[in-house]
């Protein structure tokens, strides 16, 4: 295990420096080896030891990441070794820069794309165990990479004495992080990366109009996530309960409700297959979530079919994972989860391409689980009653999901907030959490 312990060592040191590159980029020129500019800001022996070990034990959180992906009983440790080198080999020739980084948008497959274009390593005397391991590090560094990048704002100054201070909030961010990526149970379908990237855009909510810690500002949807209650033909009962019994689904609400939350952490549950009790199920379908707003910008004239049309617009990994005939094969077989989020905002102009598309999409996969969403009374309904849809109005929480709500939020943030601030009064800090766009806003394409 030694060699192999080396070889993911090297991988996470790599990873560390790239992303310590991100984040100083500002102030340090990229041809600048990171030892020289950091001995440069940090003069004192005593503070850049210190500085060493918190940049060290940002690599063991990286490492202990990639160490559970290459844990496969299918091969043994020459093999995982093999693999583990190539990805390494892989990354290194890559020599992704900070603006590589940018450009990701926390996209793991979009840094999976910059990656393999540079640095197309030659797999084929892996055999098959060998390839989807060697599929499976590159996705979960590639994700690590642009999560741990995600952990400090761009715009955040004195990152060296950041890291320099007792209470470390970089490190609890990073961590923090790191723990809400998904880790998938091993298979072969291909769709591990995609989960991936589902998870690392559109998880990430902040609170705004507040000042507050980066660490409490900026935190994981579904870790903070209350389910609400709905409406359904006049019972009020819990949304799981919704989700779970009715294939399609048409909910509505006021704007700020919580409608793009709840498509959002669906997706993300699904993706990292980690929805439980009667939406337990809902783990094994792809989740496949199309933004109205993005379908009204684009024109959809000229897609093919209606797997065409899932193509032009879910997110960009997708086609980067599966091909045309995978995902119409996965869908026509009732393996996927589809939520469009908005059908107010595709516009009047385009709502009859809308109702084409999606006549499309139930006439060519019939199995498929659908949720859809759209304020009140900005869609006729009349058309999606028709199609099949059951209507469900999204009630406010009650005073008891405001309360699990308050209490995730700071569970979630607690363990990434220095000891000084949950010294603070509570009643110094935001007494309630909205739903409101204007308190806080969601991440992601």
């Amino acid at each position: 295990m030694a060699a192999l312990d080396a070889a993911l060592t090297v991988l996470s040191s790599n990873v560390i420096q790239t992303v310590l590159d991100y984040w100083l980029r500002r102030g340090k020129d990229r041809s600048e080896p990171l030892d020289e500019f950091l001995d440069a800001q940090v003069p004192n022996p005593l503070d850049r030891r210190r500085l060493q070990r918190r940049i060290d034990a940002l690599k063991g959180l990286v490492q202990q990441r990639l160490d559970a992906e290459t844990d496969d009983e299918r091969l043994n440790e020459d093999a995982r070794l093999r693999v583990a080198d190539a990805v390494r080999e892989t990354f290194a020739r890559a020599s992704l820069s900070p603006s590589d980084i940018q450009d990701a948008h926390s996209d793991p497959i979009r840094l999976m794309e910059t990656v393999r274009a540079r640095a197309s390593l030659d797999t084929s005397l892996f055999h098959s165990s060998e390839r989807h391991l060697y599929e499976a590090l590159l996705s979960e560094t590639a994700a690590v990479l642009v999560t741990a990048a995600s952990a400090v704002p761009t715009s955040r100054p004195y990152l060296v004495a950041q890291l320099l201070r007792d209470e470390d909030e970089v490190y609890s961010s990073v961590r923090r992080l790191l723990d809400d990526l998904p880790t998938p149970a091993p298979a072969s379908d291909g769709d591990v990366a995609y989960r991936l990237s589902v998870v690392t855009s559109l998880d990430r909510t902040e609170i705004v109009g507040f000042t507050l810690p980066v660490a409490m500002r900026s935190f994981s949807l579904s870790s903070t996530y209350t389910q609400p209650r709905v409406t359904v033909k006049g019972d009020e009962m819990p949304v799981d309960w919704a989700l779970a019994d009715f294939p399609m689904l048409y909910l509505t609400g006021p704007a700020g409700s919580g409608k793009t939350a709840l498509l959002r952490w669906l997706a993300v549950s699904s993706a990292r297959r980690s929805l439980d009790g009667l939406l337990g199920p809902h783990n094994d379908l792809l989740p496949l979530y199309l933004p109205a707003g993005r379908l009204g910008q684009t024109a959809s004239e000229n897609a093919e079919s209606a797997v065409d049309f899932i193509l032009d617009h879910v997110r960009p990994s997708l086609p980067a994972s599966l091909t045309r005939a995978e995902l119409h094969r996965r869908c026509r077989e009732g393996q996927a989860l589809v939520l469009i989020d908005g059908l107010d905002e595709f516009g009047r102009d385009g709502i009859d391409r809308l109702r084409h598309w999606l006549s499309e999409l139930l006439t060519d996969y019939p199995n498929c689980r659908f949720v859809v969403s759209s304020r009140r009374a900005a869609v006729d309904s009349t058309f999606l009653a028709d199609a099949g849809f059951t209507v469900a109005s999204l009630n406010p929480l009650d005073d008891a999901g405001v309360t699990d709500l308050v209490s995730r939020w700071f569970s979630t943030v607690s363990p990434s907030l220095p000891e000084r601030t949950l010294q603070t009064p509570r009643s110094d800090w935001p007494a309630r959490s909205s739903t409101s766009s204007g308190r806080a806003r969601s991440f992601g394409n």
